[in-house]
């Protein structure tokens, strides 16, 4: 065949999904596409008796992976697929969610001093998408939180304009505006008190709590 018509070389990922807690094998769908592409390229689902999957992807490429469950925090994973890792399983882990728990968004990140997301932001943001789409009945607190940087007020604003460019992005992809909470916290609840530059960026989040399932 010409070069041009050879089909793309392909290699089997396989892995297994778990409950975090657990750690019984889950039913769960995993999503992936290529990290440079916008969309899906293809899903896959784990077997409910032992949480096992396969996917056929095109080795030398980046890929993000989602699993995700019912009322789990889904899972997300970054792979260079190539020879070395393919023979390695995957092992994805959810974390069950209920009424109470909070979880911070630590791949959710903005421009320093603004409400503008950073590129690494967006596959969180879209795991929050699909959380909130596979749990039509969740509704959420976001929290936003800055470092101890700066003025009271104006970290205060901070921390309202990034938890409402969060819930922006979220009602713009079809979840209800009433299902969404927001407060802001600014510079009040550090997790750290120290003013190195990393506990500045532990301190700057933005956390979900489950307010309903």
């Amino acid at each position: 065949l010409p070069t041009q018509a050879k089909p793309d070389p392909v290699m089997l990922l396989s892995g297994n999904v778990y409950d975090e807690l657990t750690k019984m094998p889950l039913k769960a769908e995993i999503l992936f596409k290529e990290q440079k592409q916008q969309k899906e390229v293809g899903v896959a689902l784990s077997d409910s008796r032992n949480g096992a999957f396969k996917l056929a992807l095109t080795p030398d490429k980046t890929y993000i992976l989602w699993a995700k469950a019912k009322n789990y925090f889904s899972s997300i994973d970054t792979i260079f697929l190539n020879a070395s890792n393919a023979s390695t399983p995957l092992k994805l882990y959810l974390r069950p969610l209920k009424v109470g728990d909070s979880v911070a968004l630590k791949q959710v990140n903005f421009i320093k001093g603004a409400a503008f997301f950073l590129e690494e932001s967006y596959a969180e943001l879209d795991r929050m998408v699909q959380m909130m789409q596979e749990s039509s009945s969740m509704m959420i607190l976001l929290e936003g939180h800055t470092d101890i940087s700066g003025s009271k007020q104006a970290n205060k604003k901070l921390s309202e304009n990034r938890v409402f460019a969060v819930k922006r992005y979220l009602v713009e992809r079809g979840k209800e505006a009433d299902r969404i909470r927001l407060k802001a916290y600014g510079e009040t609840r550090p997790l750290t008190y120290s003013r190195d530059e990393a506990s500045k960026k532990r301190n700057r989040r933005v956390v979900f709590r489950v307010l309903q399932l």
